[in-house]
């Protein structure tokens, strides 16, 4: 079959046993909660490096290439479940004879080759011992994985988010308080300028200083984007992460972070 499924996934196991498919799709253990899969993922070490890029270790179990390992700069555990079904569409269509056999080493050497996406994690620069990065994260379940992903790759560092509410469901009010539990994962919040839109009514409209206040001490909410790298400037400091998260421009202002810490 040529139906990949998520067997880690409930929503899709449900639908599949409803149609009455179980075992005629290639199932797929993402996050290595299920063993009677066609490839399962049986675990993640995170490599400790001293470089702005960090490497996880994935380790797979497959009906087709047996045990092996994968080493790669997509960190996360979302990555690594991409990976998996990547790996488990290479592996069905072998079976179905779409493509002919592959070698694993060949698969491996392709994904350890693959350097991402611009504003997926891209490392903009690192200046006096800090690293800024910048991400395409808008919405609170992209933001918990991101933060998740930096804590568990650089955990003894401090994790400095500035995120900008920019697309039209940001800019309501209906995830303020997702956004308050995820973002408040950080050590520190810089919470950029919300733009009005005048088609969604105030009463609905998202409050970044409501949010600030509801994180607490750690948090600062600006009225203007460039507000943010003053604030960095001054309170930035050795060893922080600085990412900013944004599915806008955030002004341009992640770009002249590296220049404005050159004089901090």
């Amino acid at each position: 079959s040529n139906v990949i499924c998520n067997w880690d996934d409930h929503n899709v196991v449900n639908i599949i046993k409803e149609l009455g498919l179980s075992n005629k799709v290639t199932r797929l253990s993402c996050y290595g909660n299920n063993e009677n899969t066609d490839l399962s993922l049986k675990a993640i070490n995170v490599k400790q490096t001293s470089s702005a890029i960090p490497r996880w270790e994935a380790k797979f179990d497959s009906k087709w290439w047996g045990e092996f390992s994968l080493e790669t700069i997509l960190t996360g555990k979302h990555n690594i479940a991409n990976i998996a079904q990547t790996l488990g569409c290479i592996g069905s269509l072998m079976e179905c004879q779409a493509i002919p056999e592959i070698n694993v080493k060949t698969v491996l050497n392709t994904l350890k080759k693959f350097k991402s996406v611009k504003r997926r994690l891209e490392h903009i620069g690192s200046i006096n011992g800090r690293d800024v990065y910048e991400d395409f994260a808008h919405h609170p379940t992209a933001v918990s994985m991101i933060i998740d992903n930096f804590k568990t790759s650089f955990p003894s560092r401090r994790l400095v988010v500035a995120f900008e509410p920019k697309n039209a469901t940001a800019r309501r009010n209906i995830f303020e308080s997702d956004y308050s539990k995820e973002l408040s994962k950080a050590d520190v919040v810089l919470l950029g300028s919300c733009p009005i839109d005048f088609r969604i009514p105030e009463a609905e409209r998202m409050s970044t200083e409501r949010i600030s206040k509801s994180i607490g001490k750690k948090s600062h909410s600006f009225s203007k984007n460039d507000e943010i790298l003053e604030w960095l400037r001054c309170n930035s400091r050795d060893g922080d992460i600085i990412i900013f998260m944004s599915s806008g421009s955030f002004s341009g202002i992640q770009h002249k972070t590296i220049s404005v810490l050159k004089t901090s």
